[in-house]
């Protein structure tokens, strides 16, 4: 059967099989015009929406439709995550064109379905159409924070410490490989390759740290770590020099690109789609709150601090101090 015999609402049901639940608060899912649901005293909703357009942010050559699925609502996921919010619901815009097939369709719902039971974040709406020659995705995701406690990008301070979450440089290592590499090389590289086609958005581990460390602000790791250190100080009013030697970088990622005769480091700073958090805090020491993280199974790494603006954003290299370019991703340049 193909997706136009099925018909828009044929597909719509087909959806609505797959996904309709019974969720505490909510009063209406998918079938109608809008989903309603019910608030609560002592939260606030986060919103939060992110677009991917084939062609500019995926490639179904080498990137698998359930993998796209779970991809489309994890990259919302983590923009919850790095307010420090906890996800509720998901609404989805997507345009289908001739070549996506129904069994294509069906596996980019199934990774959709296997990401939301996984972060406990039901899809409760959305709306579907046809496209003329390219695949475009936009979620919508709310999610909930304690009144007042929302993390932002502007709250570091000078003195603080700037951290991040995980090793980084998987996402691009995975990337290259698909795009450019053999099917050789693809046993070698499972833990980068998984890293670029399956992030794992750090909800849990945000509110663990919003909780137990004082968090000054936060955001996720999307564009580069470089890029996301000149937002934080834009954002804040702040400098900030990172200690290169400091940059975790994720092991087989490392070997690739050394065997490709890249620097790790260089590269791990400017990968995109990690999905990392990346913050700062108001702590007198870093160590014994990265013991802390790992007594959670959360790896932090003390990798900078924050200085007055006015001493720019630099990276400490053993060869001296220079100006932390912004190299992350840019959709306009």
């Amino acid at each position: 059967m193909s997706l136009s015999t099925l018909g828009e609402f044929g597909f719509i049901d087909r959806i609505r099989q797959r996904l309709a639940a019974n969720h505490p608060g909510l009063s209406v899912g998918i079938g109608d015009d809008a989903a309603v649901f019910s608030s609560r005293d002592g939260w606030q909703w986060v919103w939060s929406v992110d677009a991917l357009v084939e062609g500019v942010h995926f490639d179904r050559s080498y990137v698998p439709m359930e993998s796209l699925g779970w991809k489309s609502l994890a990259v919302n996921l983590s923009d919850i995550a790095a307010m420090g919010a906890e996800p509720r619901y998901a609404l989805i815009s997507l345009a289908v064109p001739d070549t996506w097939s129904l069994q294509a369709v069906d596996a980019f719902y199934q990774g959709l379905e296997s990401c939301s039971e996984t972060y406990h974040c039901p899809l409760i709406g959305g709306d579907t159409t046809g496209s003329k020659k390219d695949g475009f995705i936009s979620i919508t995701l709310l999610g909930e924070v304690e009144t007042g406690s929302a993390v932002l990008r502007s709250g570091a301070k000078v003195g603080d410490f700037l951290f991040c979450t995980g090793r980084l440089g998987g996402a691009r290592a995975g990337w290259e490989i698909l795009s450019h590499g053999t099917k050789q090389d693809v046993p070698f590289y499972e833990k980068s390759i998984r890293r670029f086609l399956y992030p794992e958005p750090r909800v849990e581990a945000a509110r663990w740290l919003v909780k137990e460390i004082p968090v000054s602000a936060m955001i996720d790791i999307s564009d580069g770590l470089s890029s996301e250190i000149h937002h934080i100080c834009r954002e804040s009013k702040v400098g900030c020099v990172m200690e290169e030697s400091n940059v975790p970088v994720l092991e087989d990622a490392a070997r690739w690109f050394e065997e490709k005769g890249q620097r790790p480091v260089e590269e791990a700073i400017i990968s995109g789609e990690e999905y990392q958090l990346l913050f700062t805090a108001s702590v007198d020491h870093p160590f014994p709150w990265i013991k802390k993280a790992r007594e959670q199974q959360i790896e932090i790494f003390a990798i900078g601090q924050i200085v007055e603006a006015a001493m720019g954003v630099t990276i400490r290299t053993k060869h001296g101090e220079k100006p932390l370019m912004n190299r992350g991703w840019n959709h306009f340049q």
